[in-house]
């Protein structure tokens, strides 16, 4: 896929399925959400990935419920405050 497509718009299809997993999870915002939405309006190919790894999201979602033992919730939430402490930095 490449922007040959006529895809147009500010994003071409590298960018949008760079942006991809960001997109599907809802954290792309503002002026990027809106150039990869009209890209992918405006492009089948990239729009059919982009189908595909929502239905998987929402697969992934629905069967993965499983709780996480303490023991690795408190491993996750260290690391992350460890992570978050090195940005300070």
């Amino acid at each position: 896929m490449s922007d040959q497509l006529g895809c147009g718009g500010d994003v071409d299809c590298e960018k949008a399925l760079a942006e991809l997993y960001s997109y599907v999870d809802g954290w792309t915002e503002g002026s990027d959400r809106g150039s990869i939405k009209q890209h992918l309006e405006a492009c089948a190919p990239c729009l059919d990935v982009f189908g595909f790894h929502e239905s998987l999201q929402r697969l992934i979602s629905t069967t993965c419920q499983s709780e996480l033992p303490d023991t690795v919730r408190a491993r996750v939430l260290e690391a992350l405050k460890a992570c978050e402490a090195e940005s300070d930095t």
